[in-house]
């Protein structure tokens, strides 16, 4: 594990051991994965996840106005997890929409199709995502699991994905 400020950066395995010791003491009802625009995708070097966090965190603080970064996990191209907000704090989001809600935040943009959407991104998605209803004792669905959809940003209303495991698209 690597760390850094308040974030760390682990496989999967050290994820799967620190989300089963973690204690949860607000409500969860839904997980929300989205992705980033900035930094650019690009930006990701493959040893620089750290320097990534710190960019996602000074973005989202200086262009929405968060007191910190949104989300709680992020999900690298290279597969490494990275635990960012305190879980127990609701995550950044717009009109309250977050409340009930685990952030999940994957570095890429497959809206612009500037970054490869592989196999096993997808794969991981969908075991974080598992391990997470497994963790919160909730019963995944299309309103459970939810994606960014380009159309949120427009009309500010979180539109549910009927295929969450491809949850990207």
């Amino acid at each position: 594990m690597k760390s850094f400020y308040k974030f760390n950066v682990m496989t999967i395995d050290e994820f799967k051991a620190w989300l089963y010791t973690k204690e949860i003491t607000r409500p969860v009802r839904s997980i929300h994965n989205y992705h980033t625009i900035m930094p650019h995708y690009a930006r990701f070097s493959g040893n620089n996840h750290l320097q990534i966090l710190r960019e996602v965190e000074v973005n989202q603080t200086f262009e929405n106005g968060y007191d910190e970064i949104a989300q709680h996990i992020t999900v690298f191209p290279d597969s490494k997890i990275a635990i960012c907000r305190d879980i127990n704090k609701i995550p950044g989001g717009f009109n309250g929409s977050m409340q009930f809600s685990i952030r999940v935040e994957y570095i890429m943009n497959p809206v612009n199709g500037d970054c490869p959407i592989t196999d096993n991104l997808v794969d991981y998605n969908i075991w974080l995502n598992a391990l997470l209803c497994m963790k919160l004792n909730i019963n995944p669905s299309a309103f459970i699991i939810t994606n960014h959809a380009p159309a949120e940003l427009v009309s500010g209303i979180n539109i549910p994905t009927l295929n969450t495991a491809l949850a990207f698209t």
